[in-house]
């Protein structure tokens, strides 16, 4: 006696899920390279670059 309607109660639009996936995997490949730009010093390389 709500006035609710029984059924799918997701509000979410098509591709939320491709969404979600593409940010997380996204900043995960980021974080990954700025280790390895950070480890390999290539940011010293640029400092000294003329």
């Amino acid at each position: 006696m709500t006035g609710e309607t029984p059924g799918n109660h997701d509000q979410r639009p098509e591709g939320y899920a491709q969404f979600v996936i593409a940010l997380a995997l996204g900043t995960m490949i980021s974080a990954v390279a700025l280790f390895f730009v950070e480890y390999f010093g290539i940011i010293d390389v640029v400092k000294n670059w003329p």
